[in-house]
């Protein structure tokens, strides 16, 4: 029987108005297969002074030059990121109903400016929030599920994983979590109640 329910935070609660990450990868012309996991290396894995200690990492992780202009380029394309970021439709009134059955909790591989903002007043909905910034433990590595199922008091197989991306999923079951992959809020319904 399922006692809590895990969530990824970007595109499956809430979304930004844009990539950063891709904007970034194509204006310093990187190429790279796991992009997107060494960009979370890069940036998300530890607590940051300011957004400019943060493009400092990014830029020397990936060997660009740290000039004033790329500096800049990087804060201005986070902050746009975030500034606009907003939670679905229908995501806080889902988190709601779901709380009085299970427990929830949100699992991120975030930074520490792109988190739950307090406007959207659903912090409160969760059992625990664990960002991969405090933690310095990125998914899919086994620790990071570990760590939420230990907070929410609950056995792996006793956790659903809720994200949108395939290989995080693919992990949490291999872990012992029912993981389903975040297509829309609809659909998330649906899979959720076959649970």
């Amino acid at each position: 029987m399922k006692k809590a329910i895990l969530f990824d935070l970007w595109n499956t609660l809430a979304k930004k108005n844009q990539s950063s990450s891709k904007i970034l990868k194509e204006q310093f012309q990187i190429n790279c297969d796991n992009y997107l996991e060494e960009y979370e290396k890069a940036i998300q894995t530890k607590k940051w002074n300011n957004p400019y200690e943060m493009a400092e990492s990014y830029l020397n992780y990936f060997n660009i030059s740290n000039t004033d202009e790329n500096r800049e380029f990087f804060v201005k394309t986070l902050l746009e990121g975030i500034k606009n970021a907003q939670p679905y439709e229908g995501t806080k009134k889902l988190l709601k109903e779901l709380k009085k059955e299970y427990k929830i909790g949100l699992l991120s591989n975030t930074n520490n400016y792109e988190v739950l903002k307090e406007e959207w007043d659903m912090n409160n909905l969760f059992d625990t929030i664990i960002y991969s910034w405090q933690t310095g433990t990125l998914k899919p590595e086994k620790k990071s599920f570990d760590m939420a199922c230990q907070d929410l008091e609950v056995k792996t197989e006793e956790c659903m994983f809720i994200d949108d991306m395939e290989k995080n999923v693919k992990f949490a079951n291999k872990y012992g979590l029912k993981g389903i992959r975040y297509i829309d809020i609809e659909t998330l319904k649906k899979d959720i109640k076959k649970e």
